[in-house]
């Protein structure tokens, strides 16, 4: 199964946290069109919002199996809801893949700025590491 991740899920030592043994076999580069990453109110982790212009860069996991599609919508939470949109490869091709996007009924509201994930790992990665290998 194929994931697009655009958020902490970037990063490879959560997805081992959240993952456990069922680890993508291949992690490649993607973007996703028509969207755009903000910042989620009173929290460390993004949100997307569609978006004409907007273009959303991330990751794009192949292989992950049923157990991973568990553990991956138990850490998401209600918060996001998981469907099926293109994404676009780094040599141009489009694959369809499962994204998590904010759920109509959720409580996440994104804010006013964009997520930068360069700006999660210096601020905010030790400390949301940590909270998730209690919860895990």
């Amino acid at each position: 199964m194929r994931f697009f991740f655009y958020g902490t899920l970037i990063d490879p030592d959560v997805r081992r946290l959240v993952l456990g043994d069922d680890q993508p076999v291949a992690v490649d580069p993607a973007r996703l069109v028509g969207w755009e990453r903000r910042e989620v109110v009173g929290a460390t982790f993004p949100i997307i919002v569609e978006r004409a212009s907007g273009v959303v860069d991330g990751v794009l996991a192949r292989g992950i199996g049923d157990d991973g599609r568990r553990r991956l919508i138990a850490y998401e939470g209600e918060g996001y809801a998981l469907v099926e949109i293109d994404v676009v490869l780094a040599d141009g091709r489009s694959r369809s893949t499962m994204v998590f996007t904010p759920s109509p009924n959720g409580a996440h509201r994104p804010g006013p700025r964009a997520w930068r994930y360069e700006t999660w790992l210096r601020r905010h990665k030790a400390a949301f590491l940590r909270e998730i290998a209690r919860e895990g």
